[in-house]
Order: C-alpha cells, then sequence, then structure tokens
C-alpha cells in the first residue's frame, strides 16, 4: 500500500495550492475592501443623520441656526470615531461634506443623496478653506490669514464674462472639484452687449446675483474691474460707481474681495496704477474697512518689480500676475521668486493652460502647466484658473472649459474640454504625483548657470536624452535642469577617451520637454558634435532662437522628431554651423513669424527642404542663406513672403547652387533685395512664379542665370 506523497506529488500540491492562492487573495482582499468601506460609510452616514438632527434643533435655538452655512463636524453628538473634514448644513437643510476616513475621501453633496467614496487626496486643504471656516481674511506678510491667523490659500475659477452658467448649482460644481474662490470677470467698455458701461443697472443685478450664489455655497468671490485694455483707460469713476455698490450692498461681507484693474498695458505706467488704486481703494474701504483688494502691475501684471520697489501704502493689498502656459519662462519664475524673496503678496488671478498662439488655441499644454503648477505652489500662491465657462467660439475656442451649446452645470466630463478636464483634475487635489518634466531654459546667451558655465561649455562633444533618472558614479558633475527646480530633470557630465573632453546625458523619468523659449538652448558648444534627441519633446516650444548658433563642429541633425506646430521663432538658428552637412526636418510645419540669418554661415550644407514652413507673416529674409557655399538644391516652392521688406543677401555666395524652386514668391516693389543672388553658381536654376518676380531679381544677379517660370 502507497504511503504518504512522493516528491513530484508533493511539488505538484504546492503548485496548485499557489495557483489558487493567486485566484484568491485578490478576491478575498476585494471582498474585504468592500466590507471596510461599507462600514466606514456606515460611520459616515451617523454623521449626515447627526447633520439632519442638528438643522431640526436649530429651527428652535438662534444660536444653532447662525451656524447654519458653516463647518459644524466639531459640534455634532457623534458616538464612537471623531473624524476630521467639513460638513456644512445649508438654511434649507442640505447637509454637505467631505470627511477623511481611513485611506478615503468620502463627499456628498448637499444637491444629491449619494455619497462618494474618493481618493483621500480629494478631501484636500481647500475643504477647511472656505469662508465659513476662515471668516475675514488679511494679508499677512507674502501670504492671505484667516482669522485665526492661519494662513489661507484660495484656488479656484476665473470667469470669463457675464453668463448665468455662473449659478447657484455651477458653483457648488466648481466647490466639489476643490475650489474655494470664484473670479468674476466684469468688463468695462467693449464692443459686445457684455460692457458695464451703459449697462449698469443690469450689470449690477447680475453682478450680485454671482456674489450671491458664491455666498450661498461658502466660497470667497473676487470681483474683478476689466477695462479691456481700451488704450489704457482705466475707467475709473465707474470703477469707483461699481466698487461703491457692491461694497454698500456687502458690507464688512467676508466673502468678497475687489480686483481694482485687470491688466494695466504697456501703455500704462505703474503712476497711472497708483492713480487708479487712489480713488478706488478708498472708495472700497470707506465702506468695507477689511477688505482684501487685489492691484495689477502694468504689462499685463507681469512687471512685479513695481510693487516691489514702490508698494501702495495700503493694508491688505495683494499684486496680481498672469500667464498662460505658451508664456510660461524663466522670466516668469523668476519674477515671482523675486516677489517671494521680498515677502511681496502675490495672487495669481488669471492663468491658464492653452496655448496662446493663433491656430493652435487648443493646444492643452500639460507639461508646462504642471511645472507652472509646482511653482505655484512651491510659492504658496494662490490662483484662479480662466474661464469657468463655455467657449465664445471666438479665437478658436481659446476660452472656456465647455464648448458652446454644451454647458450643463453639474459638468459632467462628457462635455468637459481638454483644458476643462485639465482643471478639474488640478482642482481635485490631482496635482501631487503628476510629472511636470519641463526643461530649463536660459534667460540669454550669457547665462552660465550649469552646463553652459565656461568651465563645462566648450568640453562638450555629445548630448542624449535618455529616460532614468539614476546618475552613475563615475558622473563627473550634474544640475537640476527643470525649470520647477525639482530634480525632474537632472543633467550630467562623464569623461570620454578625449582627454577633457565630455559626454552630457540628460534623463527624466519620461519625455523631456524643452521649454518654451528654447533660445541659445545648446547654442556656441564649439565642440559639440552629436546630439541624440530620442527622448526629447518640444510640444509648445515657440523660439529657437539661436538654438545651435556657432555650432561649428555639429555635423547632422534629426529634428524629424520636433512638435513644431508651435515654433514661431528661427532667427539665427543654425548661424554659425559651417560643418553641418544636413538637416532632417521631416514632418516640420511651422508658422514662422520671425526668421533671418536662420541658415547664415552653414558653409558644409548640401540640399535643404522646407516646403513644409509657412513663411506668409514674415517680414525679415536678410541673409538666410547667406554665404552657403555647398547648397546644390533648394525647395521652397510653398513660400510666399509677400509681406517681406528685406531679402538683403538671401542667396549671396550660393557658389555650387543647381536648383532653388521659389515658384510661389510674390515680392514688393519696396522690397530691399540688395546682393539676393549676388554669386550665385552660373546657370542656376531658378523656378519662379511670373516675370514680374524675375525682373525683380535678375539685377541682383552677378552671373548669367537660368531663369524659369512655373
Amino acid at each position: 500500500m502507497k504511503k504518504g506523497f512522493t516528491l513530484i506529488e508533493l511539488l505538484a500540491v504546492i503548485v496548485i495550492l499557489a495557483i489558487i492562492s493567486l485566484i484568491a487573495i485578490p478576491k478575498m482582499a476585494k471582498l474585504v475592501d468592500n466590507i471596510k468601506y461599507k462600514a466606514d460609510l456606515q460611520s459616515i452616514n451617523g454623521y449626515v443623520d447627526a447633520a439632519n438632527n442638528y438643522y431640526l434643533k436649530a429651527q428652535m435655538n438662534e444660536s444653532l441656526y447662525d451656524t447654519l452655512g458653516s463647518n459644524i463636524i466639531d459640534k455634532l453628538s457623534i458616538k464612537g470615531e471623531k473624524l476630521n473634514g467639513s460638513i456644512v448644513v445649508t438654511n434649507d437643510g442640505k447637509v454637505e461634506l467631505a470627511i477623511v476616513k481611513n485611506d478615503k475621501c468620502y463627499r456628498k453633496s448637499a444637491l444629491s443623496s449619494d455619497i462618494e467614496i474618493l481618493e483621500r487626496n480629494a478631501c484636500n486643504v481647500n475643504s477647511k478653506a472656505y469662508v465659513s471656516n476662515n471668516g475675514q481674511l488679511h494679508v499677512c506678510g507674502r501670504n492671505l490669514c484667516n482669522r485665526n491667523n492661519n494662513v489661507v490659500r484660495l484656488i479656484g475659477a476665473s470667469a470669463s464674462g457675464m453668463t448665468s452658467e455662473i449659478n447657484k448649482k455651477s458653483l457648488h460644481t466648481l466647490k466639489n472639484w476643490g475650489a474655494n474662490v470664484v473670479r468674476i470677470f466684469v468688463t468695462a467698455n467693449v464692443s459686445f452687449t457684455q460692457s458695464y458701461i451703459g449697462n449698469e443697472e443690469n450689470y449690477l443685478k447680475t453682478i450680485k446675483q454671482m456674489i450671491d450664489d458664491a455666498i450661498y455655497n461658502d466660497l470667497y468671490v473676487i470681483v474683478n474691474w476689466d477695462p479691456a485694455r481700451n488704450n489704457g483707460n482705466p475707467f475709473t469713476d465707474k470703477a469707483v460707481e461699481m466698487f461703491m455698490n457692491i461694497a454698500t450692498t456687502y458690507k464688512n461681507d467676508p466673502h468678497v474681495i475687489y480686483e481694482i484693474w485687470n491688466e494695466p498695458t504697456s501703455t500704462n505706467s505703474w503712476n497711472d496704477v497708483k492713480n487708479h488704486a487712489s480713488k478706488t481703494i478708498p472708495a472700497i474701504r470707506n465702506i468695507s474697512p477689511n477688505a482684501i483688494v487685489l492691484v495689477g502691475t502694468p504689462n499685463f501684471d507681469s512687471s512685479i518689480e513695481n510693487a516691489i520697489n514702490d508698494p501702495l501704502n495700503y493694508k491688505n493689498i495683494m499684486y496680481t500676475h498672469h500667464a498662460y502656459a505658451s508664456d510660461i519662462t524663466d522670466y516668469t519664475v523668476e519674477k515671482l521668486k523675486l516677489a517671494y524673496n521680498n515677502e511681496t503678496p502675490v495672487f495669481e488671478s488669471e492663468w491658464g493652460s492653452i496655448n496662446m498662439k493663433k491656430g493652435v488655441f487648443d493646444m492643452v499644454m500639460k507639461p508646462h502647466s504642471k511645472a507652472y503648477i509646482k511653482i505655484l505652489n512651491k510659492y504658496g500662491i494662490g490662483y484662479t484658473t480662466f474661464g469657468f465657462g463655455t467657449s465664445t467660439d471666438q479665437y478658436d475656442n481659446i476660452f472656456g472649459i465647455v464648448k458652446r451649446g454644451n454647458w450643463k452645470d453639474d459638468l459632467p466630463d462628457s462635455i468637459l474640454k481638454p483644458n476643462g478636464l485639465f482643471y478639474k483634475n488640478i482642482l481635485s487635489g490631482g496635482t501631487g504625483s503628476f510629472k511636470a518634466n519641463l526643461m530649463k531654459g536660459f534667460l540669454d546667451k550669457n547665462d552660465r548657470s550649469n552646463y553652459r558655465s565656461d568651465e563645462w561649455i566648450n568640453k562638450i562633444v555629445s548630448i542624449k536624452f535618455k529616460t532614468s533618472l539614476n546618475v552613475p558614479s563615475n558622473a563627473v558633475v550634474s544640475w537640476d535642469l527643470s525649470l520647477a527646480q525639482d530634480k525632474s530633470i537632472i543633467g550630467y557630465l562623464t569623461s570620454t577617451t578625449e582627454a577633457d573632453k565630455y559626454d552630457m546625458t540628460i534623463v527624466a523619468d519620461g519625455k523631456i520637454n524643452a521649454p518654451i523659449n528654447a533660445n541659445y538652448l545648446f547654442g556656441n558648444m564649439t565642440n559639440l558634435k552629436s546630439i541624440d534627441f530620442t527622448n526629447f519633446e518640444t510640444y509648445g516650444t515657440k523660439s529657437i532662437n539661436q538654438m545651435f548658433v556657432h555650432d561649428e563642429n555639429l555635423e547632422s541633425l534629426d529634428l524629424s522628431g520636433f512638435d513644431a506646430s508651435a515654433i514661431d521663432n528661427m532667427w539665427n538658428t543654425f548661424n554659425g554651423c559651417n560643418n553641418l552637412k544636413n538637416i532632417n526636418f521631416k514632418n516640420w510645419n511651422p508658422k514662422i513669424t520671425s526668421w533671418g540669418s536662420t541658415f547664415l554661415e552653414c558653409q558644409s550644407l548640401e540640399e535643404l527642404d522646407l516646403i513644409g514652413f509657412n513663411v506668409d507673416d514674415v517680414d525679415e529674409f536678410g541673409t538666410m542663406f547667406f554665404n552657403n557655399k555647398s547648397l546644390k538644391k533648394l525647395n521652397i516652392s510653398t513660400w510666399n513672403p509677400k509681406t517681406t521688406k528685406n531679402m538683403y543677401g538671401f542667396l549671396f555666395n550660393a557658389s555650387s547652387l543647381e536648383e532653388i524652386n521659389m515658384s510661389s514668391f510674390e515680392i514688393s516693389d519696396d522690397t530691399d533685395l540688395t546682393r539676393t543672388l549676388t554669386q550665385v553658381k552660373k546657370g542656376a536654376k531658378i523656378i519662379v512664379k511670373n516675370q514680374s518676380v524675375i525682373d525683380k531679381l535678375k539685377p541682383t544677379a552677378t552671373n548669367e542665370l537660368n531663369f524659369i517660370i512655373k
């Protein structure tokens, strides 16, 4: 008779048990989680019941009734564990809550009976930053503080105009996303029906309804005065009139914040702003003496130095700063850093994730926006995103989180534009773990902060971009190359076999995004021979001005992986790359507005195909292919630079040129054509549109050329 198991049989049993475990354990874990969440949900329902009882008692108790609309979680009679979070009972008995238990956030809207189980960060800090929890705010150093002198950060969204879409229910949706502030956008004087001037009575009625809806939702509300850049005229008298009316209605109401001038332009001086403030701020403060006032600075609120060097002599003032993702550069970061270091209180009352360049308005620039949010978080700056509403259907749907005709107050994901989904994620606290691998740019060619320092710039022979965050032990030196300065991008050097020469590797946990302005990024690196752009992304990059200037040892560039859709500035990009034999521009489709001397002194280039480039708005073509003495074939057959005023030295000394196709060119009578075809190879084929172009170009040639009309 057989006794026990053989070794093989025992192993088989172990394998079977392991398989059963692999199947059963996840199911058991899920079952345990479900049981745990159901038990937690019962605890949360206990809070709802307690809040309902509280409301009933409040009907007979004036002191309890006065607490309705504020956070009463610490006032409820609860058996068992006390939880953290917020419970608000409205004046009509609806219960709203956001409570943390174990690893989850339990949230309930006042407009719903359902309790949502969300990730813990959905009960973010803003759930405690409502008006009822903080009361009248005041400026404390560079921050806002509440009635208990605790720092409060306002985060929310800005409307883009007067609209019925900003109402009690939609603001409740905004609040559920995580906002604690909304910005009302009052336009003073423009050509459409939303002008305050001439429509004051109806406009004030709408403004007050929006304020009331914000108050109902326990939100702070910024009333912003926008003169709409009418030649720098702030319409001060009308601003005073409006602010006094609102301040009278909401006298000493802690909900209301006043923004006295949206985006003074570059035509306005700081004295203009101070004069406007000297009338508007006293008008507000005579009625609501403790109100927070936001003040813009000239040139679209980017001249923050004015506020640092010559601040207004009023208490409880913050200065606004505005930025869109397509304009976020090292200059932007430096200004915010400057304000922070000087204890200047700044509020980002308008920023957006979309590309502001014409033709690509719906491009959501996530890496740039994420990096910017990290920077705002770093400096503790509050913000409102622009704009909370539908698109205007002007400017390629540039503004709004929902396309026209699709608005619903509960804003389901199905109707949100890409930037709407992005804003929802940000406000819901989804920014803690995102990747924002945006590379630092350089303020100018003299920036010597890292690999561009005099010690290293001319010792680097190769550059590679890789997916990694490991710096090898044999690295000679390393730098943080991220715009956010959070070490999300690291550059390091390793030695080569050649004495005092180094390979540079730039790494990140994912794609490495080029800065908005990639000016000089690899320029003036005289010993640089190769760049591998495998893990490099140019999505959203606008300027590559002098990006490779004077890289005289580069022999080849494969730029086919570049996203060139937003690039508009290529001035001097390859100037002085005299050993560069080929450039791969496959897949390029940029609309260039600034272009001159781009291929100047590229003496080794033999052929260029640039038909994907749109140059309709370029004024400057001077010395474009100047001294390209190896260039044999040039295809620019799609170019029609009819607005250009300068083609000086366009093909000067193209002494090897065999053919240029410029069959779409139109040349105006006042264009400077000096030396355009001087020293071009005798007999070169010049393909043009008509006889008029020949008549203009022929006198510039010093050799007999073969003009062909196509």
